[in-house]
């Protein structure tokens, strides 16, 4: 049974699958089911979510032990959610949509809603903190370039959010601000740009147009404002290539 539910007043719809179809409907489940796992190893996950999980992995298991079908693997998303680069909450966002799709309880899903609540919220503070740790780094590491103070480095933060919060704190503190960061956020390369707007006005020099240049080098692209602009990509290691690229455009 895939599914019931009310289709008009006193009726009901029952849908199934037989034969091999529902081996492979019960297959990718287990899959997916299987993959989750793996996202939330070592998360702190809510008990009854855990007690589902291996009741489900159980019955997906028993009911593919019936026939011997061989049944080709899913292609999973290929920017490696699994890799220690990715965050937290990006592993519990991308499991709640596999949750989601096999539906499981309501109960679970609302203690899964809660525990991914708390997760946000420890990590805005852990944010904070190290946004100032880096700042501070960053502020001894400015560049004097004809009046220009430039700071184009790499930093740790694995949150774009956190990456904005940085650069802003750091226009808001230092003058005639050139700032170019890159970053590897959930495994794929940023890039974000800052310019003071005095700045940008007398050298004429345009954040949007550096980052769409710059960008190319992590094998991305982006844009923005003459102040500000942001870039992704799919090259990781193209990182340090783009902030010399766009550094490069003061020199």
């Amino acid at each position: 049974i895939k599914s019931e539910g009310s289709v008009a007043s006193g009726i009901r719809r029952i849908e199934a699958l037989t034969s091999e179809i529902a081996f492979e409907w019960l297959d990718v489940k287990n899959q997916k089911l299987e993959f989750a796992k793996k996202l939330l190893t070592g998360l702190d996950i809510p008990k009854s979510l855990v007690s589902e999980i291996v009741g489900l992995s159980n019955v997906f298991s028993e009911l593919q032990g019936r026939v011997r079908i061989e049944f080709p693997k899913i292609d999973f998303p290929k920017n490696n959610l699994l890799s220690e680069s990715v965050s937290d909450m990006k592993k519990v966002q991308e499991a709640m949509s596999v949750f989601s799709d096999i539906k499981l309880s309501k109960e679970s899903l609302d203690d899964f809603n809660k525990f991914k609540k708390e997760l946000s919220k420890a990590g805005k503070q852990d944010n904070k903190a190290q946004i100032s740790a880096v700042k501070e780094q960053l502020l001894t590491q400015i560049e004097d370039v004809s009046g220009i103070n430039v700071i184009a480095q790499k930093v740790e933060l694995n949150d774009a959010g956190a990456v904005k919060d940085l650069a802003f704190q750091l226009k808001g503190q230092v003058e005639n601000l050139f700032l170019v960061l890159g970053a590897e956020v959930n495994g794929k390369p940023s890039l974000t740009i800052v310019i003071s707007e005095e700045l940008s006005k007398t050298k004429d020099l345009h954040a949007g147009n550096i980052i769409r240049e710059a960008a190319k080098e992590m094998r991305g692209g982006g844009g923005g404002q003459p102040f500000f602009a942001t870039a992704g990509g799919s090259d990781v290691a193209g990182i340090e290539a783009a902030i010399a690229k766009a550094k490069n455009f003061i020199l």
